[in-house]
């Protein structure tokens, strides 16, 4: 299936991202399934969620995850009203400073030609990280997402929302198309274990105390000489 780059700023985003090295936080390899699917790969102490359908959506057949049954015409609201979404995640007992995601999709031409992201970190409110107006039936590549404004999380749920739709019958589907130490995934999340607070190591606290009491000291014997 031929596919398009969707932006050049998140082409600069993919490359800055692998510049620094980051680590694969969890990632999905799409199959069929008619039941939720399992991560494919996660990073240390991290646990994935399974990538699955909202309530509003069913699985059809293919080769890919793909579904249908999503919101015709409509907008992001009803969507969310209706439980037409895909969504993913994970829990980690490290937290983790996110850098990007990527994803890979298509849909059908009666399919859903608008698609939105949302995330929610550390069990908070959802937000809006990405949005695709026009979804190509060609299908779409979008990598090096931006999430550096997510520091320190421990645990993540994405929502993927869709509507749109021609027919409640038209599909999405989430392809693969990344390649981590060769095995292809079609949705990754890149991150960083956060780096611990910095604990004084026992020779500096020792010289702190030290210095401290020098000081003190200092100030005694000042003290006695204005007395006298």
């Amino acid at each position: 299936m031929p596919h398009r780059v969707l932006s050049a700023v998140f082409a600069v985003a993919w490359l800055t991202a692998n510049a620094a090295q980051a680590d694969l936080i969890v990632a999905y390899e799409s199959e069929y399934s008619f039941t939720p699917l399992p991560a494919g790969a996660a990073g240390a102490g991290v646990t994935g969620a399974p990538l699955a359908r909202g309530p509003g959506l069913t699985e059809t057949s293919g080769s890919t995850f793909r579904s249908e049954g999503w919101t015709t015409g409509g907008t992001k609201a009803d969507a969310i009203a209706a439980g037409d979404f895909l969504t993913w995640g994970f829990a980690s007992a490290v937290p983790y400073d996110f850098t990007d995601f990527s994803i890979q999709y298509g849909r059908s031409f009666a399919g859903p030609g608008v698609m939105a992201i949302d995330l929610a970190v550390n069990g908070g409110s959802f937000t809006q990280v990405f949005s695709d107006p026009a979804v190509s039936p060609d299908g779409e590549t979008v990598s090096g997402i931006d999430l550096s404004a997510y520091q320190d999380v421990t645990s993540a749920t994405f929502r993927l929302y869709g509507w749109g739709s021609l027919l409640s019958s038209g599909w999405f589907e989430v392809t693969n198309g990344f390649d981590v130490e060769g095995t292809s995934y079609a949705i990754v999340v890149n991150g960083n274990a956060a780096e611990p607070a910095a604990v004084p190591e026992p020779g500096s606290v020792l010289l702190l105390v030290l210095s401290g009491l020098a000081g003190a000291g200092g100030l005694l014997r000042r003290r006695g000489a204005a007395g006298n």
